[in-house]
């Protein structure tokens, strides 16, 4: 992969189970904020959605993105439930490109679990 051992700014916490290691969803730096980018409602609604973000992620920081979504995301014929405007706008607005963007994703990226970061060495 040719990555750090680990992502940036991970956490790691110890519990009665065991370790528990956090990492944040990637962000890229606009103007003067952080805006995420990488999964959920970030992935279908902010226009810094794909490659762009992430490219500069893998090159130019030489830091592995962080991507996650839901499986609900990709059903655009899900049941609509009563919700305000505001919850119904971030839940269901374009549920129909999500599929196409993530498959664009997967041709552009190379993906692995984030425990097989765990045991990267730089290259």
């Amino acid at each position: 992969m040719g990555y750090r051992r680990r992502p940036a700014r991970f956490h790691e916490r110890r519990t009665s189970a065991g370790a528990l290691i956090e990492w944040p969803g990637s962000t890229v730096r606009v103007l003067d904020t952080n805006v995420p980018f990488a999964g959920g409602g970030y992935f279908r609604l902010l226009p810094i959605r794909d490659p762009l973000a992430m490219r500069r992620l893998n090159g130019g920081e030489g830091r592995p993105g962080i991507f996650y979504i839901h499986p609900w995301e990709f059903d655009p014929a899900q049941p609509r439930q009563p919700l305000s405007r505001l919850s119904a706008a971030r839940h269901y607005v374009n549920l129909g490109r999500t599929e196409a963007r993530f498959r664009r994703l997967l041709r552009d990226f190379r993906f692995a679990p984030v425990r097989d970061l765990l045991w990267t060495t730089p290259s």
